[in-house]
């Protein structure tokens, strides 16, 4: 299935990025790196992900990336990714704090729109994932 995201500005891209690496070494998450929630096989492969995008973004002006994946590596690093956010979420909530830097914010619901986007167009049942998806994401369409 192809994954596409953007165009969204590469600035945006980098601060999530940068926002996303720190994530993966425990920021928000009480200091528990990524690995201890979700596992050291998908925290290799966000971190496969973001140097992909960084290369991208470094070239300055509209970020537009895509990709071919399968269904199921989309759905098994979607719900990590869900699983992430949600504990990235609840600990800025508690801190009274900001999710992520205002300027990565774009991207982030870039990201989640390109991987929904493409989880609806698999068809049933992975559509209905994605719906669901969009009504529950931690901080989608918010601040």
């Amino acid at each position: 299935m192809q994954v596409a995201i953007g165009p969204v500005a590469a600035s945006s891209a980098t601060s999530f990025i940068d926002y996303a690496r720190a994530v993966l070494e425990g920021y928000g998450l009480d200091d528990e790196p990524a690995d201890d929630h979700v596992g050291t096989e998908v925290v290799t492969s966000f971190r496969r992900y973001l140097d992909d995008w960084a290369r991208v973004a470094k070239r300055g002006g509209e970020f537009r990336w895509s990709g071919e994946e399968t269904l199921e590596e989309v759905e098994y690093l979607v719900h990590a990714f869900y699983r992430l956010a949600g504990l990235a979420t609840a600990t800025a909530e508690e801190r009274g704090r900001p999710l992520m830097p205002p300027d990565a914010k774009p991207f982030y619901e870039a990201l989640i729109h390109g991987v929904l986007d493409a989880l609806e167009s698999a068809g049933t049942p992975a559509a209905e994932f994605a719906e669901e998806l969009r009504q529950f994401w931690p901080r989608f369409g918010t601040t």
